[in-house]
């Protein structure tokens, strides 16, 4: 899999794009007449677009003409589900309704320890809105909000396995590259078997002849 470097995460610079669109047939009211008439309209795709995960130590704030936005601070990974690239930084944004959630998660986990690192988890996508500007609006599936003190993202990625598994699909799991929930303790089995089975071979005696 492909991996870049970000100066920071967003899902706009994950999905690299527009989303995919299909045209439909919607039903409309014509002003003049008030008769209704049936017309094909292009419009987004409800469709997962990336998931979204790491751990976070501290945070900052800012705004744009758009409001204020939480920046937060760690070790963070974005994954494009069309294809699979992952996408690295220290930093990143969520997007509306997961900033919320994670800002919430943060500030409670802070409050009851200063010293807190805290864990999260989004499957991300995209729906059709007349009335965005874009045409669409954020989704999001939380996966895992949670304090966590240790910082290996590949811990975190065993520990979402299940998780991940349950929003995206087994399918989707293994073309993102992540390891399906128990293969670490099947692969521990094999060997087991395997070890037995050499030494069972190795400590078996000849025939006699």
């Amino acid at each position: 899999m492909a991996v870049s470097a970000l100066k920071k995460i967003t899902v706009k610079d994950i999905m690299k794009g527009k989303p995919e669109r299909a045209k439909v047939m919607i039903t409309k009211k014509d002003e003049d007449t008030g008769e209704l008439r049936e017309l094909e309209v292009s419009q987004v795709i409800a469709q997962d677009v990336c998931i979204i995960y790491g751990r976070a130590h501290s945070s900052e704030t800012g705004s744009t003409q758009f409001g204020p936005y939480t920046t937060f601070i760690g070790s963070f990974e974005g994954r494009r589900i069309r294809d699979g690239e992952v996408f690295q930084s220290t930093r990143i944004i969520f997007p509306p309704i997961a900033d919320g959630i994670a800002l919430e998660a943060y500030m409670g986990a802070k409050a009851a320890d200063p010293t807190a690192q805290v864990d999260f988890a989004f499957v991300v996508g995209v729906e059709h809105d007349a009335r965005g500007a874009e045409g669409y609006k954020f989704t999001c599936k939380p996966v895992n909000t949670g304090a966590n003190t240790h910082d290996p993202l590949a811990e975190l990625r065993l520990s979402l396995a299940s998780s991940f598994a349950a929003a995206l699909g087994s399918d989707r799991m293994a073309a993102l590259g992540l390891e399906a929930p128990g293969s670490g303790a099947l692969k521990i089995g094999q060997g087991e078997a395997v070890a037995a089975s050499e030494g069972t071979s190795k400590g078996k005696a000849k025939p006699e002849a």
